[in-house]
């Protein structure tokens, strides 16, 4: 069997719809939008938002409600807005506390994230690419010294 290209094999298929996601927005922009890249003007450009915090924060009390733990709503906040809103961030973390801890709260959270982003675990060592410089070497600081930097100021 002759070895296709991905964009050859994808148009050998002409009514199979493709669906190509991604986190890092430039990336995926310029896939499809220059001349040179191999998918260049081959799809419909589509953005999705991030989904809306109250929305989540219901989706996410529900589940940890229902498998009767605390819920911490304050707290979520927080990983939403840590997390800037990357769903696979923001789930990981939720998972992690949900099987580890009894519920969700300001120190189960940090245990959490301090423990994790200090040991590279898939999430947080895609942190570099998705914060600044500066607020990448923030967290790394705060990480470092163990501080609450979670606590409401």
């Amino acid at each position: 069997m002759e070895k296709l290209f991905f964009r050859s094999w994808t148009q050998a298929y002409p009514g199979i719809r493709f669906i190509f996601s991604g986190s890092h927005r430039n990336m995926m922009i310029s896939m499809f939008t220059e001349k040179n890249r191999p998918f260049y003007r081959s799809t419909h450009l589509m953005q999705l938002d991030p989904i809306e915090l109250e929305s989540y924060k219901d989706f996410v009390r529900h589940h940890f409600v229902s498998n009767n733990k605390s819920f911490d709503g304050k707290a979520f906040e927080d990983i939403y807005t840590w997390s800037r809103q990357q769903t696979y961030c923001t789930q990981l973390v939720c998972n992690k506390v949900s099987v580890r801890y009894n519920g969700l709260n300001y120190e189960i959270l940090y245990d959490v994230i301090s423990s994790d982003s200090g040991s590279g675990k898939p999430c947080f060592s895609g942190y570099t690419k998705l914060l600044t410089h500066m607020q990448w070497k923030v967290l790394s600081a705060v990480v470092a010294r163990k501080n609450h930097w979670l606590v409401p100021g």
